[in-house]
């Protein structure tokens, strides 16, 4: 005879177990996966303002040497004049001319301005040549000096600073050669 083998033992134990493994089962699907975890970290933030001052026209003038600050035209006029001939200085797109803006902690700022490519603020073209002076005001009164610095006081504001400059050529009652009489000058600010 065989031995007959009792079936497993219905009870509450049996039952039990089969609902724990499953229910451990669907846990372990709904975990999120480890690799996926939220975190949380830090950027660090930073700008650094050097004290110092710009010529406000920044989009024009890059930070960069060579910089055209404008031009003063004295217009067109027959070989003899009997009036000086007078102009003012216009940014390089016929605007404003030069202002300067500075950090508040900047108590002034000093211009300078060379005496073009021959020394002597002369207008050349050919062989000619033709004097003229820079001013710092409408009347010409008080000149830029060759190489002489001029100080400009900066408003506690912050707002920016025009710098003038008035040119004057003095009357020619001495026919000159004509020609395009032209020049360049240096400008140097320091602060």
């Amino acid at each position: 005879m065989q031995a007959r083998t009792a079936p497993p033992p219905a009870g509450p134990g049996r039952g039990r177990a089969g609902i724990a493994l499953c229910l451990a089962a669907i846990t372990c699907l709904s975990m999120p996966d480890a690799r996926a975890a939220i975190m949380a970290g830090q950027i660090h933030t930073r700008l650094v303002i050097r004290p110092g001052c710009t010529v406000t026209r920044d989009a024009l003038f890059p930070d960069a040497p060579g910089r055209d600050l404008g031009s003063l035209d004295f217009g067109e006029v027959p070989p003899t004049w009997t009036r000086p001939l007078t102009a003012q200085l216009s940014g390089p797109d016929g605007g404003q001319g030069l202002r300067v803006a500075c950090s508040r902690d900047i108590g002034g700022f000093a211009v300078a301005i060379d005496g073009g490519r021959r020394g002597d603020r002369t207008l050349a073209a050919g062989s000619g040549r033709v004097a003229y002076g820079l001013y710092r005001d409408a009347a010409r009164l008080h000149p830029y000096r060759v190489d002489q610095p001029e100080r400009f006081a900066v408003p506690p504001t912050g707002i920016a600073v025009d710098v003038p400059v008035y040119g004057m050529v003095a009357p020619a009652p001495v026919p000159q050669a004509p020609g395009r009489y032209t020049d360049m000058l240096l400008v140097t600010l320091d602060f």
